[in-house]
């Protein structure tokens, strides 16, 4: 039995983890901490490397994902001290 998802599903959920993921990175620096994970379902149809840019380019860096970032279903983000970049 084969499965198909739209292509537009998946861009429509990727963009809401995208969100999810910026809207937490907001809630966690509000609350004075400097990281936090977010999961990441295999089979979403995107990747965690995909993601991670996705929201380092939207946040202009202030929220990032290292080298060992990504372990099994779930990335590490981390929250730029103010004032500094990454990348």
């Amino acid at each position: 039995m084969k499965i198909v998802v739209s292509k537009q599903a998946i861009e429509s959920n990727f963009k809401t983890k995208v969100d999810a993921t910026i809207y937490m990175a907001k809630q966690c620096a509000e609350q004075g901490q400097t990281s936090f994970y977010m999961n990441i379902p295999s089979g979403s149809g995107y990747s965690k490397y995909d993601l991670i840019n996705r929201v380092e380019e939207l946040t202009e860096r202030t929220v990032y994902a290292g080298h060992r970032a990504v372990s099994g279903e779930s990335i590490k983000f981390s929250i730029a001290e103010e004032g500094r970049i990454n990348g």
